[in-house]
């Protein structure tokens, strides 16, 4: 999965994390999944229980007032634009997913602190209007060492340094003269009948057996 899909992934995976404990909210899209606005509730509620006290009388079909209390608290709050706005969510069943993420990205940039899992640095620079699937390219996610829970990473080649080398081949390896490269290309070629011969040494000793 190319980097830029896992970081869209990893911010669903965010949201599905912190609102795992609200048995209202399914986030199973940035798209559809915010349209009752009780994931954007949910969202603050996790992180400060305290500007929406009465969370849980809250109900999914009040679509409007639901987002335009997330959206009120948000800017005045927590500083957050609002970049939504409720009577489109009421309007649309399936709201606009570059803004939904570019909504929900300022969330996640302002919590992921306080989240204590190991989580993406996500970067609104690449957003991108294009994408016709869930997973194409939205968000670039940053190294493994801050890839959250749960995310497919890709662990990186072992890279050989200038020390290994010397150590293998000698000090005269980095000099540029066809005579070293002849000496490193022997070297290479002793290794490899080395390896032929001790693997000839084994079909002889299984088939003997």
């Amino acid at each position: 999965m190319p980097v830029q899909r896992r970081g869209m992934r990893a911010l669903q995976i965010w949201c599905q994390r912190v609102t795992s404990e609200y048995s209202l909210v399914d986030i199973k899209d940035l798209s559809h999944s915010f349209r009752d606005g009780l994931a954007f509730c949910a969202i603050i509620h996790h992180f400060r229980p305290e500007l929406i006290p009465e969370f849980h009388v809250l109900k999914p079909d009040n679509i409007y007032d639901n987002n335009d209390l997330a959206y009120r608290i948000a800017e005045e709050t927590l500083g957050i634009p609002s970049l939504l706005d409720p009577q489109d969510m009421v309007d649309t069943e399936t709201p606009d997913k570059f803004s939904v993420v570019t909504y929900v990205s300022q969330f996640y940039h302002l919590f992921k602190d306080e989240d204590g899992s190991r989580s993406p640095n996500v970067s609104l620079t690449n957003l991108s209007r294009n994408s016709e699937s869930e997973n194409d390219s939205v968000l670039q996610s940053s190294s493994e060492n801050n890839t959250p829970q749960g995310t497919p990473t890709v662990a990186p080649k072992r890279i050989i340094n200038q020390s290994e080398l010397i150590e293998k081949y000698g000090k005269d390896i980095f000099n540029s003269s066809s005579n070293n490269k002849t000496k490193l290309s022997n070297s290479n070629n002793s290794v490899v009948a080395r390896m032929s011969h001790e693997l000839s040494l084994k079909v002889k000793i299984g088939n003997e057996k």
